[in-house]
């Protein structure tokens, strides 16, 4: 299912969790599309039906940091929709039924060229490596960058690429 703040009782930050259709609306709760996951305007979002490759990467959240993996999935997801407008979308995904506390996100590739692209923002983009090198595990819990938020080994790609 896509993600929402405060999906699962997950606690962001007091506010965003307030901000979902699901928290606004007073009537049966309904699940919001991925795309109300950015601010990109819809000619700008690649999907599982316009993209060249469609990479789907999985983790398994350590259930101690649910909370935080969650908001960096969402952080992370955003960097690069920001940084990479009408060549790369990323969304979330959470499990509904099956191994709880599993995050996905389907990452919307343009071309190979852009992968590249993306690879290139995680080294040279200040901005984007400072999401990977801060502090998520808040130091009540022992401190930490998002390595710790994923148990070891659950994390895993594939690409999936549509026959042309």
């Amino acid at each position: 299912m896509p993600q929402f703040w405060g999906m699962y009782g997950t606690k962001v930050d007091g506010e965003l969790e307030k901000q979902s259709t699901v928290y606004r609306n007073a009537g049966p709760a309904a699940l919001p599309p991925a795309r109300e996951q950015t601010s990109l305007p819809l000619q700008s979002i690649l999907h599982s039906g316009n993209a060249g490759i469609v990479m789907h990467r999985r983790a398994q959240m350590a259930s101690e940091f649910r909370s935080e993996a969650r908001q960096f999935g969402r952080v992370v997801a955003e960097s690069i929709n920001k940084n990479l407008p009408g060549e790369c979308t990323v969304f979330v995904y959470e499990e509904a039924f099956g191994q709880a506390d599993q995050l996905h996100w389907l990452i919307h590739l343009k071309d190979i060229n852009t992968y590249m692209r993306l690879m290139e923002l995680h080294v040279r983009d200040e901005e984007v490596r400072d999401i990977y090198f801060r502090d998520w595990i808040p130091a009540e819990k022992g401190g930490g960058t998002w390595a710790g938020l994923f148990l070891d080994g659950t994390m895993s790609d594939v690409a999936l690429t549509p026959l042309r």
